[in-house]
């Protein structure tokens, strides 16, 4: 049984891809459709709330939203334009996961921190128990 990887803010599935090639069975989460998406199985929703729970995977992975942090996005926030800041709320969200990578531009606030102080224990707890990943249909096998 291979490893279950969450991929929020997926897109098309380029960070997919590489779980993919990495040997992770990948569910992608995007409030947008995406009919390309590369991945195992794809579940359109918001990925600030995934429709499903976290615990169930053993690594997620999380690309949101970056305009804020782009070389031009100062000049265009000062004359009016909106850009949101996701990441405090991703990495709220992910915290207490044993295992998570938040990717996004260079100038995005970062916390080089690595937390898998409870893989093992997970890894032993779970035994990758979500067999027939994706047969729910909508991400909750």
């Amino acid at each position: 049984m291979r490893p279950l990887a969450l991929d929020l803010f997926c897109g098309a599935g380029g960070a997919t891809k590489g779980l993919q090639r990495a040997g992770f069975y990948v569910v992608g989460v995007d409030i947008k459709p995406q009919p390309r998406y590369c991945g195992d199985l794809f579940v359109r929703g918001d990925a600030l709330r995934p429709p499903m729970d976290l615990g169930r995977f053993d690594f997620v992975w999380a690309s949101p939203v970056c305009k804020r942090y782009t070389d031009g996005a100062r000049a265009r926030m000062a004359k009016g334009a909106k850009y949101p800041d996701q990441i405090p709320a991703v990495r709220e969200m992910l915290r207490l996961h044993p295992l998570w990578a938040i990717e996004n531009v260079m100038k995005a606030p970062s916390a080089w921190r690595c937390n898998i102080s409870n893989w093992r224990q997970h890894d032993q707890r779970e035994q990758h128990g979500a067999e027939g990943h994706g047969q729910g249909g909508d991400g909750t096998a």
